[in-house]
This record gives C-alpha cells, structure tokens and sequence, in this order.
C-alpha cells in the first residue's frame, strides 16, 4: 500500500513538474530556447523532491570514507583474539544536510586493554519528502544509504568470524 501511495505522490508531482516546464516555456520566442527552458526547468523541479537527499549521497559518501570502517588488515592482525566490543551513544554530526548522527565503536584486546580497533559508524534519516510523507517507519532515505558498512565490501560479522576472533560486550 506504501508503495502505491508513493507511485500516486510521484504521478502527481510528475504532473506539477510538466505544469511549471510548461509555463516557463512560454517566457521564450525561439523554438529551441523554448525547447531547451522547458526540458530545463522540467529536469529541475522534477528532482527538487529529492535534491537534498541527492547532495546527502555526497555528505555520506565523503564521511564514510574519511571516518568509516578500517581497513581489512586492521582485522587480520587480530585473528584468534578475544576483543571487548564498546560503543559510544549516536550522537548528531554538525554541518550536514540531512539529519545524521555518529558512534565510535572500538574494539579492545581482552588482556592488555589497549584500543586495537577504532572507527565510526554514522547513520543518516531521509530528506523532507520522505518525513514529510510520513510513510517510513524510521524515516530510511530514499536515496542515500542509511548507514556506513562493512569492511573490504563484507559485513563486520563476517570479517569477525572469519580471522575467528571472539567477541565479549559492555
């Protein structure tokens, strides 16, 4: 039901997005200016919906690559070992058009207590239209991923089991 009633919200802004081209058009003499303003400005405000999610696909890509997961070898060098997994509450990152938020998760050898493994893990909420539409449970984007994962393209629980290291939690 969900799904048509997003199919009904898109026909309907289909429609607006052809009325605005439509009416811009006829500001323009030339043939090809008009052409060219319609196609133009109906390309514009049909992504409109979408555009803060759009430069959120950015925002995410960038703070995940800069702070995400650690590389594979970060894993490897503690194959066999027993790691105390913590986690810090989420917790809003400034300067980001969409409403994200952070953790750091770290991940501490058992017998020595010392940090082996740190990175964060951020969270993103979906644009104005997908709150506004009010039909996602926890406001998932449309566009952008939701959350940063894995690690060397697998998810961390199978990095974790395969180099068998074992997990404790606080």
């Amino acid at each position: 039901m969900t799904g048509l009633f997003l199919l009904a919200v898109l026909g309907v802004w289909l429609a607006v997005a052809t009325f605005v081209a439509r009416m811009i058009g006829r500001f323009f003499k030339s043939q090809f200016k008009k052409i060219a303003a319609v196609l133009i400005s109906f390309m514009l405000v049909l992504v409109l919906p979408f555009s803060d999610e759009l430069i959120g696909v950015y925002q995410m890509n960038s703070l995940c690559s800069k702070n995400g997961f650690p590389p594979m070898a970060a894993f490897e060098k503690q194959r066999g070992r027993t790691l105390v997994s913590r986690m810090s509450l989420f917790k809003p990152v400034p300067g980001t058009l969409l409403e994200t938020e952070m953790a750091e998760k770290t991940y501490v050898d058992e017998l020595s207590g010392e940090v082996v493994i740190r990175f964060s893990i951020y969270r993103v909420r979906g644009g104005w239209l997908i709150r506004g539409l009010g039909i996602s449970e926890n406001n998932s984007p449309l566009i952008v991923s939701a959350s940063c994962g894995g690690v060397g393209g697998y998810p961390l629980r199978e990095v974790i089991n395969r180099y068998q290291i074992k997990l404790t939690f606080e």
